[in-house]
């Protein structure tokens, strides 16, 4: 499976695209070596995510849906397609699978704009650590609401990035960038 993280990693270097796929056929071991600031980052980056999951249901009053992640990743696909066809507030670890193409967007978030769904659609929101966006978050938001449009018959407005320090999300236009994720996609 090809996941957002994959075609960042193929911006960054293709040599990286290459190891992972070696790794991916038991070809070869990725050394690991325990980093206590990578787990510090992780732990950080999942009470962030915890804080905008009460924001939402909390501050702004939605109804989440929480997709199990110990299912499997077809039925985490299927559950995620059933809320967003139900028109679900919001919906956290929303799974998505595609053919070879695969992810979990942290959020999405309903909105008032009509698709073949109903009177409504969906935005992902990630959320991320950095006090501003980057390219690479760019892309990942850029894979989740490809794949969202699939679903929803109709491509989202924007997508947004739920900032550290308890910034408002950032919105950005899914028009600006998704030729480039495409052309990255194909390549």
């Amino acid at each position: 499976m090809f996941s957002a993280t994959a075609i960042a990693n193929f911006l960054a270097c293709q040599h990286i695209s290459t190891l992972d796929r070696a790794e991916s056929r038991k070809e070869i071991t990725k050394p690991f070596f325990k980093d206590p600031t990578v787990e510090l980052l992780q732990k950080l980056g999942l009470e962030h995510e915890r804080q905008y999951l009460r924001q939402l249901a909390e501050k702004d009053g939605l109804s989440v849906v929480q997709i199990d992640l110990n299912d499997s990743w077809d039925a985490a696909a299927a559950e995620t397609a059933q809320a967003i066809r139900r028109g679900a507030d919001a919906i956290y670890q929303a799974t998505f699978l595609d053919g070879p193409w695969g992810g979990r967007s942290v959020f999405l978030v309903r909105v008032s704009a009509p698709s073949a769904l109903g009177a409504w659609s969906y935005e992902v929101v990630e959320t991320k650590l950095a006090r501003s966006t980057k390219a690479g978050a760019l892309i990942q938001l850029c894979f989740y609401s490809d794949l969202l449009s699939r679903i929803q018959g109709i491509e989202p407005q924007n997508m947004h990035v739920a900032l550290g320090g308890g910034a408002v999300p950032e919105r950005f236009p899914v028009q600006h960038y998704i030729a480039y994720f495409r052309k990255v996609r194909r390549e």
